[in-house]
């Protein structure tokens, strides 16, 4: 097979990418931590380790994947490959691929060998029903509209894939980085409102709503060696501040998500560590236009116009990361450093806008928020609560449990509302297709013009990113024009662990991987 996909490459980034297509065999090797060089001594086995996070966990369904779960998917669950630091894909339950000549397929072999958690043997119908369950609308899949690009999922044998896609699909390794195989034979016995059971380096033990959640090794675990680590607790800490003492006080051994007062805090304490992964998601302002005010363009223009997003992203986030008003961020191939900082306040603007719009005097409304998700959401509300005010608009701020937030963001249950969404680090067009903030009409703004979807197909249409860049233009013009989802600034997200906890792991979506962790204590 040749490179003629993927020709005239225009970053390093993309003819790795294009190598990875040409290849696509070899072995995973190993990732490192965010900040940590490699350990000096050999890893030690056996352990507890103590996680605290805000809020309940509400779901392990894999499909969602909601944030409170982020410290599971990776734990309980294997995708078919997984990127490394220079976001290139790496074989993980696919062992090596082929991508047709026309674009318009993939085949796959599948690893031997991998067992789930309920003893039996992964098979290339697994990685298919998972695919499929994705697909059904019942599933109520983040990864949907990912998924649907892909035609027909056939099985020759049980260790061979293959997928017929409905057109050329650049963003292909996005979706295999993130389909969760699920036991197939197993999955009636599975309410993953409950439990999680896949084939990952943990197996789930036992979950006590509002307090806490044990995994245990899983001794058939197809990375020989792995995991280090006896068993993973996860705390539900319901206050955020607590996080920081827990963690001083020796409670637990890592905070996720902690604020970032404290990290800022803590960041010269020789006890702990803090780490920052890449920037891979944004706050956004949640915009929806179905019903409300903000059907009406003008207002959603004029809101658009009033934020102050310089002022939160020095108040708030320190400093740290950068504001912005599109979609993508700097590391992206659908940035356009011009178009990043192009809306900026500006009052005479929004009020004329409002007149137009027929709302003079403003209106009253609801920002929904949650400080259970990170502190961050409800200090955004209260920046964006006074910015709202300047053009008439008075908002009440709802700042709700973490299981109420994340039933009613998703389920239109809010006129606007603080959010963050991923996916920022993939191929443009995963994010569009991939963060409900973005979809086109089953996001959580439920924006579905025709416009903004033929512009979305366009753009990912091809394989050659030079082709495509100024497709993708266009389409952050439009969504700059349409204002639907407001992009505020990089979410700088943490970690905090103790000084004895080695070797703590992400993905590029940060979701916490612990099989290579261990203890030093």
């Amino acid at each position: 097979m040749t490179n003629d996909l993927f020709s005239r490459p225009c970053t390093r980034r993309s003819a790795l990418r294009a190598l990875a297509l040409t290849t696509g065999a070899g072995f995973l090797a190993p990732r490192t931590s965010w900040a940590q060089a490699p350990a000096a001594k050999p890893p030690k086995r056996g352990g507890l380790l103590k996680i605290g996070q805000p809020g309940d966990l509400s779901a392990f369904e894999p499909a969602i994947q909601l944030p409170s779960a982020f410290p599971l998917y990776f734990n309980l669950f294997d995708t078919l490959v997984q990127y490394d630091k220079k976001m290139v894909p790496q074989p993980y339950l696919v062992a090596a691929w082929e991508i047709a000549r026309d674009g318009m397929s993939i085949k796959m072999t599948l690893r031997k060998g991998v067992k789930f958690h309920t003893g039996r043997d992964l098979t290339a119908e697994d990685v298919n029903f998972s695919l499929r369950r994705v697909q059904e609308p019942k599933t109520g899949a983040l990864y949907r509209f990912m998924a649907d690009r892909i035609a027909t999922a056939e099985a020759p044998d049980p260790y061979t894939i293959v997928w017929q896609f409905k057109r050329p699909y650049p963003g292909i390794f996005d979706l295999m980085s993130k389909l969760h195989v699920v036991d197939k034979e197993n999955i009636d016995k599975t309410d993953f409102t409950k439990k999680g059971t896949g084939s990952g380096p943990f197996i789930f033990d036992r979950f006590v709503p509002g307090d806490y959640m044990l995994l245990k090794k899983n001794p058939q675990y197809w990375r020989q060696g792995l995991p280090y680590l006896d068993e993973i607790r996860v705390n539900f800490v319901p206050d955020i501040a607590a996080l920081t003492a827990q963690l001083e006080a020796g409670a637990i051994d890592l905070a996720l998500r902690p604020s970032l007062v404290d990290a800022v805090r803590m960041k010269g304490d020789a006890r702990v560590k803090v780490d920052m992964g890449q920037i891979r998601s944004l706050y956004d302002i949640l915009l929806f236009t179905k019903k409300g005010p903000f059907a009406n363009k003008k207002v959603r223009q004029a809101v658009n116009w009033t934020i102050n997003r310089e002022q939160y992203w020095r108040t708030i986030f320190k400093g740290i990361g950068d504001w912005t008003c599109i979609p993508y961020p700097a590391q992206s191939q659908a940035y356009f450093p011009d178009l990043a900082k192009s809306i900026k306040p500006d009052l005479e603007k929004a009020k004329k806008l409002m007149a137009e719009a027929g709302v003079p005097n403003g209106f009253e409304t609801s920002i929904l928020t949650t400080r259970m998700r990170q502190q961050e959401y409800l200090d955004l509300a209260v920046l964006y609560q006074q910015d709202l005010a300047k053009i008439g608009i008075r908002a009440r701020i709802e700042d709700v449990e973490l299981a109420q937030y994340e039933q009613r963001h998703l389920n239109e249950g809010f006129e606007t509302a603080i959010h963050a969404y991923a996916r920022a680090n993939y191929d443009p067009d995963t994010l569009i297709g991939g963060a409900l903030a973005w979809t086109p009409r089953i996001g959580m703004t439920r924006f579905g013009e025709p416009e903004y979807i033929r512009l979305f197909e366009d753009a990912g249409a091809s394989y050659n990113m030079q082709e495509r860049k100024p497709k993708y233009r266009k389409l952050v013009e439009y969504i700059l024009d349409e204002s639907f989802t407001l992009p505020i600034c990089y979410n700088p997200e943490l970690y905090m662990y103790a000084s004895y906890v080695n070797d703590v792991t992400t993905d590029v979506d940060f979701n916490l991987d612990c099989s290579a962790t261990w203890l030093d204590k």
